[in-house]
């Protein structure tokens, strides 16, 4: 059966078309100084990317015409709005020079996609107490009683009425006003009171002041719309075909999807017919030796396969090659140098495959195209889990890859390369009061930036993307950001030299690293995110006007 799912995937390999291109929304043909042109201009998204966009050699108006140029063009917008913030301070006096010794007359406003400069508002300043406290405090009021015959305190009332509140007599001073002479000595005839009352009062003083301020101005967000490319293709005369041949080439294309699906019940009719021709002969079989009964079975399944797999690579072959047989005609061309390329792991991911452990597949790309030009594919790489990889093949028990020694050939069995247990630390539950993972800093290139949690454009425009496939503390932290062209660019990092430091802080702790490595790679060059058992961090970013390479 490992076969027959191999060639059930070859044949989706080879029969897979290519994603649908965007439409032009201009194409003209044009000869130009004798070279004969047909320019095609796209309008699409900043996130489009556009390798997705070229072509694969076609035919137009009897030329055949393959890619040569392509210019990309950046169409800006530019968005206005009024903003208010609103600033508080507090004093310790409702004092106005004291409040606008605390407000400036400006303030910058940046909240990641709008800035602009807010001037205060004097009219919108408003003050209120913080709050209240009891304070309390004495009364007094001091009345002089004059010409009493005596000092008697029943001339002196007990208590006094000042701003409607009731005094009390605290105390009392007597003076003498006149005098007679009585005998030879002078007597006190006269006196006056000096009487002083007093009562105890209280009231609510405030404890401080809150002042609220408005700040009012335009803020603006300058980005990128859209974005134009013009891509440029270069004719040659194309060989003409007999009419005959072109329309027999266009009827197998209008009919396409009948003939293939033909072509398969076909096979699926041959071999279901050799099925049953085999359980006749193995049913026949039965009454021969159990050795030989054996023997002649495993041959038998063995052959089923076989002929259903080249039913099916044939099926494929035939539906690639199906115009083709269109009709008998001949021309004369050079040779072709364009082959299916190799669909090995180590060819088509540039690294070897690691059994066990983390492999390129199941990293991510980040979302955003870097660059000018880049060839990074727009979302996630698809994670693609082939079944049956450690099964037996004709129905070893060894647990190993070969078929089975009942054939004569002996069962190969793979070396399986030994590897250390991979460190790694989920982003979850490390998320910061800002929504941050993390910090980064590099002191030799004044870089200070937050790590937002996916390798997405919205965690570039706060700052750096962690790679949501990398580990987060522990292990290979795969970081990525802008190069240019952005607020948060870390495109400097190309001029970092051996043993600077990098420090990382996360609410797991601080951690500073020593730079080893740097290096220009290919875009399509993942082994640098690959799970390590040591703590390590690695940044990327793309490489300016070299789509093809980035720094690492």
């Amino acid at each position: 059966m490992k076969r027959v799912i191999s060639c059930v995937l070859l044949m989706l390999v080879l029969t897979s078309n290519a994603f649908a291109l965007e439409v032009p929304t201009d194409t003209v043909v044009q000869n130009l100084n004798g070279s004969q042109q047909a320019i095609k201009t796209f309008t699409v998204s900043p996130e489009q990317d556009p390798a997705a966009l070229i072509e694969e050699p076609f035919e137009l108006e009897g030329y055949h015409y393959t890619f040569a140029d392509i210019v990309k063009s950046e169409n800006p917008v530019e968005e206005k709005r009024i903003h208010t913030e609103v600033i508080t301070v507090e004093t310790t006096k409702d004092d106005l020079a004291l409040i606008l010794e605390q407000l400036k007359p400006t303030i910058e406003y940046d909240d990641g996609r709008f800035q602009g400069t807010l001037a205060l508002d004097h009219t919108s300043l408003n003050t209120v107490a913080a709050g209240y406290a009891t304070k309390n405090y004495t009364v007094t009021e001091t009345k002089t009683i004059g010409q009493l015959d005596r000092n008697d305190m029943s001339y002196v009332p007990a208590t006094t009425i000042k701003n409607g509140r009731t005094l009390s007599l605290a105390n009392v001073e007597w003076q003498v006003t006149g005098t007679d002479l009585v005998g030879e000595a002078l007597m006190p005839s006269q006196y006056q009171a000096v009487a002083t009352y007093s009562a105890k009062a209280s009231y609510q003083a405030a404890t401080g002041y809150v002042t609220t301020a408005e700040y009012i101005g335009d803020v603006t967000h300058e980005g990128v719309e859209s974005v134009t490319y013009v891509l440029t293709y270069i004719g040659t005369e194309a060989n003409h075909k007999g009419a005959a041949a072109a329309q027999a080439e266009a009827f197998f294309a209008d009919h396409f999807p009948w003939i293939l699906g033909g072509i398969v019940l076909i096979c699926a009719a041959v071999g279901g017919t050799l099925l049953v021709c085999r359980r006749k002969a193995v049913v026949k079989a039965e009454c021969e030796a159990d050795e030989t009964k054996k023997i002649r079975r495993r041959k038998n399944m063995k052959l089923f396969q076989k002929l259903v797999c080249m039913a099916l690579t044939a099926t494929a072959t035939a539906s690639l090659s199906i115009c083709a047989f269109a009709a008998d005609y001949t021309f004369d061309t050079a040779a072709d140098t364009d082959y299916y390329p190799s669909t090995s792991y180590e060819d088509t991911y540039g690294t070897a495959y690691h059994y066990g452990s983390k492999n390129l597949v199941d990293y991510q790309i980040p979302e955003l195209p870097y660059g000018v030009l880049s060839t990074t594919q727009t979302g996630v790489m698809e994670k693609l889990q082939l079944p049956g990889l450690q099964q037996t093949v004709g129905g070893s028990a060894s647990g190993i890859y070969g078929v089975d020694s009942g054939v004569g050939i002996p069962a190969v069995t793979p070396v399986i390369p030994s590897y250390q247990e991979p460190a790694y630390t989920s982003a979850k539950d490390m998320e910061r009061k800002d929504g941050s993972i993390g910090t980064l800093k590099i002191p030799s290139l004044d870089i200070n930036m937050k790590v937002w949690e996916g390798e997405t454009n919205e965690s570039m425009k706060k700052g750096l993307g962690h790679y949501s496939s990398t580990s987060a503390w522990d292990g290979n932290i795969g970081v990525c950001g802008h190069n240019r062209g952005a607020k948060y660019t870390i495109g400097s990092i190309k001029d970092l030299e051996i043993g600077d430091t990098i420090t990382y802080t996360t609410i797991y702790g601080t951690r500073t690293y020593e730079v080893v490595l740097v290096k220009t790679i290919s875009n399509s060059d993942w082994s640098y995110l690959q799970a390590t058992a040591d703590n390590r961090i690695t940044l990327t970013t793309c490489l300016a006007n070299q789509p093809e390479k980035r720094i690492a």
